[in-house]
């Protein structure tokens, strides 16, 4: 159901976005949003349980191995910014949009126990450079 949910918020979005337009803005709008939503959430997950499971397994030790991991969710943050800017007009909603995605994808992190495959995922990296750096 919540996966749904952010399908929903595109719809509800781009309607909100395109009203008094032609009928084709508000699919056009639907598809930017959707694309753009599909970045935030991913990129959010990933870059959210990575960094925090960074954080979990080497403390403040981790803060530049955190920032790294970030990057490329940084770098897709901005590639949705440039998708959004087609669409709002309005900074108001883009803001509501972005914390829409943040919110939803913080939920879907915690049902779907995100956060512990990240740890697992960080303790298995780290297990084979350290693998790699005894041969």
């Amino acid at each position: 159901m919540i996966y749904i949910l952010a399908i929903i918020i595109d719809l509800v979005f781009a309607i909100w976005v395109s009203i008094g337009s032609v009928w084709y803005i508000y699919f056009i709008n639907f598809v930017l949003l959707f694309i753009a939503s599909s970045m935030i959430n991913t990129s959010y997950i990933q870059g959210l349980t990575r960094g925090v499971s960074y954080f979990y397994l080497f403390k403040l030790n981790s803060t530049a191995r955190a920032f790294m991991i970030n990057i490329p969710t940084i770098i897709i943050f901005i590639i949705a910014y440039v998708i959004l800017s087609f669409v709002f007009f309005v900074t108001l909603r883009f803001i509501l949009f972005f914390i829409a995605c943040i919110l939803i994808s913080t939920i879907v992190a915690f049902i779907d126990n995100r956060f512990q495959f990240a740890l697992e995922k960080s303790k298995m990296c780290e297990k084979l450079k350290q693998t790699i750096r005894n041969r």
